[in-house]
């Protein structure tokens, strides 16, 4: 896999990932960046702690229901 598909790969990732968005995610290259790839593998970064966080969330609410519907 060259860079370019690497980098569409990664864009494609992250679009499927903004249909829950509320406005338009910038991901353009600032002076903090190298290069796309970069801001791009910082924005699924971003996705996967996000994922997690949604995950763990659910868990407790998962609990907590079943605990409710213990009692």
């Amino acid at each position: 896999m060259n860079k370019k598909q690497i980098i569409a790969k990664l864009r494609a990732i992250l679009n499927r990932a903004d249909v829950d968005s509320d406005g338009v995610i910038n991901r353009k290259k600032s002076s903090q960046h190298e290069d796309e790839m970069e801001v791009l593998l910082e924005h699924v970064s971003l996705l996967v702690t996000d994922l997690r966080f949604d995950v763990a969330a659910t868990r407790k609410e998962l609990f907590q229901v079943r605990c409710l519907l213990e009692e």
